[in-house]
């Protein structure tokens, strides 16, 4: 297996193309079985400086940047396919203009001799570096895990290979170590380049860091034996549904993967007997009854709730603020005046007869002047 990140423009568009090809034909003895190449922009322009025979290895060209060849005289294509598992930050851009989508190429593939199969699959992680991109290395390594549960079969031989943007100690490779035996990494960068497996480590030899062949990258190569046993790793059969470990703070874990397809894993049906078994000649003694448990609580009413009116909404601020203005003041009727007050009564003076000590001369001289008083007498009738 080898895993090799070339570096299209710095190897081959700036004037030092040769060195990648140079290096995957002088390794190539045995011949590779898969090969995942990350930033490949042309699978053709490669295998022509590797100098490999047309009919020898079959390809598949990804739409950003990546490639998966294999041996055609030894693995025959079972199915393939490309999924985005992640995306690159804002503040970086891809070299390639591929838009910052990081994907995995997967193919499946099963040996024209033993019928084994294989699950390789090639990745080239997000930016900015032990990041994982937009949603995070959780969520980078639960979708990479994701795609292989979903596309995967029972007793796949997996290997993931690529250069992951993720050094060892990062979220993704933590996550995929969870999962998967961890079998070999680069040094470039804390060691980005790296490679998983689900195949047993004691199946495991000749792990080689080739070099970079001028593209800045290792090129690392594994010899992993499918033998017995295949399938028995960290995942097994793959039955057991892939869990996430415990997310970092902040960040929730993607969903667990959809059930297996009916039919795809082996269900077992058979009835298990004990042989020589008898029933007991006496029936066992009853037990006496143990108090019921509580009954659960009353299940919540699913009935849409009751529309309410809702209520206006309040002023804007700066109306609250200022002070409102006083009512207008209404006219208001006004009662009529009250009647003038009558006039006080005239003091009735006393008559000259009656009175018998006149006040002052000119009192006496006017009681001497006044007429008698009128005497009535009867008026005549005329006809």
């Amino acid at each position: 297996v080898l895993s090799y990140h070339l570096a299209w423009q710095k190897v081959f568009d700036e004037g030092t193309s040769g060195g990648a090809g140079t290096l995957i034909a002088a390794t190539n003895t045995p011949e590779y079985d898969f090969m995942g190449l990350q930033e490949c922009e042309s699978i053709g322009v490669v295998m022509s400086q590797a100098n490999f025979q047309a009919g020898n290895f079959s390809f598949q060209q990804g739409a950003h940047g990546l490639c998966v060849v294999w041996r055609d005289a030894a693995w025959s294509l079972v199915t393939q396919g490309e999924h985005q598992v992640a995306q690159d930050s804002p503040s970086q851009q891809s070299p390639l203009g591929h838009g910052g989508e990081r994907d995995v190429l997967w193919v499946r593939l099963a040996h024209r001799q033993t019928g084994r199969t294989a699950f390789f699959v090639n990745h080239h992680g997000p930016l900015p570096i032990n990041s994982g991109g937009i949603c995070g290395g959780f969520a980078t390594a639960g979708n990479i895990l994701r795609t292989i549960a979903q596309h995967g079969q029972p007793n796949d031989a997996v290997i993931v290979v690529g250069d992951f943007n993720a050094d060892a100690n990062s979220t993704t490779a933590r996550e995929l170590k969870a999962n998967l035996n961890h079998i070999f990494g680069g040094v470039v960068d804390g060691g980005i380049d790296n490679m998983f497996t689900n195949v047993p480590t004691s199946n495991i030899a000749d792990l080689k860091n080739l070099g970079n062949g001028g593209s800045g990258h290792d090129a690392l190569s594994a010899t992993l034996t499918l033998g017995p046993g295949l399938g028995l790793g960290p995942l097994g059969n793959f039955g057991q549904q892939w869990r996430p470990t415990s997310p970092p703070t902040g960040t929730s874990p993607p969903p667990p993967p959809p059930p297996w397809p009916e039919g795809s894993a082996p269900v077992s049906t058979e009835i298990q007997t004990v042989p020589n078994a008898t029933m007991p000649s006496t029936p066992p003694p009853l037990q006496p009854l143990q108090p019921s448990a509580p009954p659960p609580p009353p299940v919540p009413s699913m009935a849409p709730p009751q529309l309410q009116r809702q209520q206006p909404p309040p002023p804007p601020l700066w109306q609250q603020d200022q002070p409102s203005a006083p009512p207008p003041v209404q006219p208001t009727e006004q009662p009529p005046p009250p009647p003038p007050p009558p006039p006080p009564p005239r003091e009735r003076q006393p008559s000259p007869a009656t009175s018998t000590f006149p006040t002052s001369t000119t009192e006496a001289a006017h009681a001497s002047t006044k007429q008698p008083p009128l005497t009535s007498r009867p008026l005549a009738r005329t006809s």
